[in-house]
């Protein structure tokens, strides 16, 4: 029996290592790439291979030319994209650029571009049974004084964003007109802010079928950005969701759904069509991949109630808060499982000295802020760029 082989790229993040170790424990082989140092995936993952590629913002043609190197070096591997570097490689794939040995393990290039539209995902997912807030086009300071008056909590968002980047909370005019209008050709939208319990998914899917699920809480962040917490919950009618849509369209790859359940139903917040960290509370997604052919196989679930977090964030966290909220961290420390457990302090925090660093330069490269800078330069918000 051949060995399967993989490449892994977007290996900076932690849930992309998490995934690439599960596939070589598996017996798959495994190598992992990106242009950023992934100073901390290569903790979680120390015996997966890494090659450092040039940078996809930067060089996308020299980006192109090392994955079609790596291919023929090693005919028949399957490229798993874990962010939006998959977006691009879609695009390429589509276009006949991608080596022809290569197995591209992701959405197609055209659904891509609608299920991460904030606009555009919400007639699919209306299709698939859910709420879906109220939304309009923004294209004026003028558009926005208009319709902002009509809502009850409006909120402003770029129709293609990550990480928080380009979601406007706070609704007052001066911060808008200092937004509008873009000079890119990416749109503005003015969104209904929806109330209720929000609830996370990742899913890995196989021609239509639902491989491995996470339903789960995000129990930490810092402001907008990604959460570094996450609790395992059992939720049958977001599973059913999920299955369903991915029988629609057919899906093959990873896909993540943010939702929010209102007193009216599950309702849409957005899409990310690529993995995120409800993959860390799957442990053996890489057999699942593996064994996708098995019809008989159940969906692979999390353990309900079951918290992962990043220790060294929440500790960074409670720093800077109160008595009560340091007891709190505390607390929820003891009932979480680490994810760099077992890493001994001087490792990690190098690791992250390094980690810093690529975003410090990043920052400073791409002009963008801290909690955007770890994906300036494999966002699909630049898109047109690449």
């Amino acid at each position: 029996m051949n060995t399967s082989r993989f490449l892994i790229s977007g290996f900076r993040f932690p849930f992309a290592a998490w995934f690439a170790r599960s596939l070589q424990e598996a017996g798959a082989q495994v190598t992992a790439i990106d242009s950023n140092r992934a100073a901390l995936s290569k903790l979680i993952a120390p015996d997966v291979p890494f090659i450092r590629m040039p940078c996809l913002r930067a060089h996308p043609q020299r980006f192109l030319e090392a994955v079609n190197r790596l291919a023929q070096q090693a005919p028949a591997t399957r490229l798993i994209p874990m962010f939006e570097e998959g977006f691009w490689l879609a695009r390429q794939h589509a276009l006949g650029r991608l080596d022809p040995s290569i197995e591209l393990f992701a959405l197609s290039d055209t659904l891509i571009t609608r299920l991460h539209s904030k606009y555009e995902v919400l007639a699919l997912a209306k299709d698939a049974g859910l709420i879906t807030p109220r939304t309009e086009v923004v294209d004026s300071v003028a558009d926005w004084r208009r319709l902002s008056a009509d809502y009850r909590s409006p909120l402003l968002k770029q129709e293609f964003s990550s990480f928080g980047h380009g979601v406007f909370l706070d609704p007052r005019i001066p911060l808008i007109e200092a937004q509008l209008p873009r000079q890119d050709g990416g749109r503005w939208l003015i969104q209904e802010k929806l109330i209720g319990r929000e609830l996370c998914t990742y899913n890995l899917a196989h021609k239509g079928k639902l491989l491995a699920h996470a339903c789960y809480l995000p129990r930490h962040r810092w402001k907008q950005s990604a959460a570094f917490g996450f609790e395992a919950l059992r939720h049958p009618d977001v599973e059913a969701f999920c299955r369903r849509f991915i029988a629609q369209h057919s899906l093959s790859g990873q896909i993540s759904f943010d939702l929010m359940e209102t007193p009216d139903g599950l309702a849409i917040v957005e899409c990310n069509p690529r993995a995120t960290n409800g993959l860390l509370l799957l442990d053996n997604a890489g057999a699942r991949l593996l064994n996708a052919r098995d019809a008989d196989a159940p969906v692979l679930l999390p353990d309900e109630g079951d918290i992962r977090s990043f220790h060294c964030m929440l500790r960074s966290k409670a720093r800077f808060a109160s008595a009560e909220q340091r007891a709190d961290t505390a607390r929820e420390i003891a009932r979480s499982r680490d994810m760099f457990a077992g890493v001994s302090a001087p490792r990690l925090m190098a690791a992250m000295s390094l980690h810093m660093l690529d975003i410090t330069q990043n920052m400073l490269r791409w002009r963008v802020p801290a909690r955007f800078a770890s994906v300036a330069d494999i966002s699909w918000q630049y898109r047109e760029a690449l």
